[in-house]
């Protein structure tokens, strides 16, 4: 007999790995080495996370028929918005 993990536990972890996964990403042992602080740290996570939900939007309005146009339009705005404040930081 199998134990199959519960379906929030399985979502959990992929939260948590797409969290840690864009640490990694935005530079997370950049500020121990150098020695500088991690505030820009926070803000890549932020701009990342962004930049996800602005695509995790874009792909639902091709899935969601009744309300394409909204969530075209808040992922295209997340999306922009979240290359902004990359340049912005750059």
């Amino acid at each position: 007999m199998s134990a199959k993990p519960s379906s929030k536990a399985v979502s959990s972890f992929g939260y948590v790995y797409i969290i840690v996964f864009f640490l990694l990403l935005s530079g997370l042992f950049q500020p121990l080495i150098s020695g500088n602080d991690g505030d820009m740290l926070v803000a890549g996570v932020f701009v990342l996370l962004l930049g996800l939900l602005g695509g995790i939007l874009l792909w639902r309005s091709s899935h969601d028929k009744n309300n394409r146009v909204v969530y075209m339009g808040l992922g295209f705005g997340l999306v922009a918005g979240s290359l902004t404040m990359v340049f912005l930081i750059a």
